[in-house]
């Protein structure tokens, strides 16, 4: 797991949520989910839903991660 994944996931458990219920607030598929918190992006279609996935979840996070994912180098 890369340290974007750690973040992600970490905020999702921070709040009590399931990927099926980050799915279901996102819209992205759980599968996408759990790829992008294991850092497998060779399992997201591309680069582009890799980044739109990640600023879709950053609502389901807190304060301190948002800042760390958007300052995380492209």
């Amino acid at each position: 797991m890369d340290e974007l994944g750690l973040i992600l996931q970490e905020a999702r458990e921070n709040k009590g949520l399931t990927l099926a219920e980050v799915q279901e607030e996102t819209r992205i598929n759980a599968a996408y989910l759990e790829a992008l918190e294991n850092g497998e992006y060779a399992a997201l279609p591309s680069p582009v839903h890799v980044r739109g996935s990640i600023l879709i979840q950053i609502p389901c996070s807190n304060d301190t991660n948002r800042a760390r994912v958007t300052s995380t180098p492209q």
